[in-house]
């Protein structure tokens, strides 16, 4: 088992450095820390997909995921707040689907295009598995509730901090990444037992 985590693990890292040329651009766009995001996210999305494959489970200290966690929090501030290309002044858009459409027009190039769609989502499905694997108990409603509250409190300090716009679409493309985050955390912890 501790030999294929292993082999698993140093393919993933071979891909990820024949794909890091490509991911340069996205640097200039948002912030370097992107890269180190794209690895974590990378590597964990290999070595979980090849583990949940064999029906194998790693177990995992409790304080790991936690120090795991604290620090994809603070990868997600600085990716939300402190980006090279702040829009320098106050931008709102509230009609559904308008910045999705932007970007599949083909007016950015794909891999921004792709990025932004993907990681507006992406990078909400921890706050999902945290929250549900948490708080297992909570109602249907506090689950509904929590990542709006969340999410219209991190779209607002954008917005009053000019560290982006509030944007519908990054609403509904959050919110769609922690519910997906809900519905993994049964699946991940098949594969990931804490103790």
């Amino acid at each position: 088992m501790k030999r294929f985590v292993i082999w698993v693990f140093v393919l993933s890292q071979i891909i990820f450095c024949m794909v890091y040329p490509f991911l340069q651009p996205l640097i200039v766009y948002l912030h370097s820390i992107v890269i180190v995001v794209t690895w974590v996210c990378w590597t964990t999305f290999f070595l979980f997909i090849a583990l949940w494959m064999r029906s194998a489970s790693i177990y995992i200290p409790k304080s790991f995921l936690l120090s795991l966690f604290a620090c994809y929090s603070i990868g997600l501030i600085v990716l939300l707040f402190f980006r090279p290309s702040s829009t320098g002044g106050l931008t709102i858009n509230l009609i559904p689907f308008q910045t999705i459409q932007f970007y599949l027009s083909g007016r950015v190039s794909f891999l921004i295009a792709f990025y932004n769609l993907a990681a507006n989502i992406g990078l909400f499905i921890p706050v999902g598995l945290w929250w549900k694997a948490s708080y297992p108990s909570r109602s249907k409603r506090m689950n509904f509730l929590f990542p709006l509250v969340l999410i219209i409190s991190i779209e607002s300090v954008q917005l009053l901090s000019h560290s982006g716009a509030w944007d519908i679409d990054d609403f509904i493309l959050n919110i769609l990444g922690v519910y997906i985050g809900y519905m993994l955390t049964p699946l991940c912890q098949k594969v990931i037992h804490t103790h």
